[in-house]
């Protein structure tokens, strides 16, 4: 098991803490607290972890107030980072099968509460709101992975991309399977840079889209991997 200090958040929260101002106040949110300046607020990540549990706690005590038909799933917010419940106007119910302490990425964490939002209570449609790439790719991704998820948009600023379209559009300009060319765009886009990777020197995206539609049947092998029964074997060197 990899210890918090070598994940990646863990990194990224030493470093936070590092550049963060030795009299820089922890401040514990309540109801008749008035939040001090924004940036000076968020700068501590202390304080960002109280406001989210703070948020959490306040919708979990509520619930009966949610307008009808709305349904809250809230995960990775609480101060038990694996907790992760359902809310509506009728019922507060605890999710184990979403709780899970050792997911701290929100952008990957979405799209298990939409497989379950699809799965468990029947949604066919997800709107995701979001202005990074990465969210971008795994909309693209997931749309044609997810059974029952029909549509999937993206809502960047005031734009609503239909992830769905965008997928199928691709997958008839190069004539091969929705699902084939989502995988290795995803794959292929990870290893050029994302949240986890560092990105090729002098080599960017659209160079690295280009060279992997034009070898889209040599990199299958590399989109299928960790699929059962399928091997990761390249045919030749790109």
């Amino acid at each position: 098991m990899m210890s918090p200090q070598l994940k990646v958040k863990g990194e990224e929260r030493e470093k936070r803490m590092k550049t963060c101002p030795s009299k820089m106040k922890e401040y514990k949110p309540h109801d008749t607290f008035a939040i001090p300046e924004w940036k000076g607020f968020v700068h501590n990540p202390l304080n960002k972890a109280n406001l989210l549990n703070y948020m959490g706690e306040a919708w979990a005590a509520q619930y009966k107030s949610l307008p009808a038909g709305c349904t809250l799933i809230l995960g990775g917010i609480f101060r038990d980072p694996g907790r992760t419940v359902l809310l509506s106007a009728d019922c507060q119910v605890e999710l184990p099968e979403l709780s899970c302490e050792k997911h701290e990425e929100a952008d990957t964490r979405m799209f298990a509460h939409i497989a379950y939002s699809v799965q468990h209570l029947h949604h066919k449609r997800a709107v995701v709101v979001a202005t990074d790439t990465d969210v971008i790719m795994m909309c693209i991704y997931y749309i044609t992975h997810m059974d029952g998820l029909q549509e999937q948009w993206v809502k960047k600023m005031d734009i609503y991309l239909p992830a769905h379209a965008i997928a199928d559009a691709l997958a008839v300009k190069h004539d091969v399977e929705a699902a084939d060319l989502s995988s290795m765009l995803l794959s292929t886009y990870i290893l050029t840079g994302c949240d986890t990777v560092s990105y090729l020197y002098r080599r960017g995206k659209k160079r690295a889209y280009k060279t992997a539609v034009d070898h889209l049947e040599d990199l299958l092998p590399q989109c299928r991997y960790g699929d059962p029964g399928k091997a990761w074997m390249l045919k030749k060197m790109l």
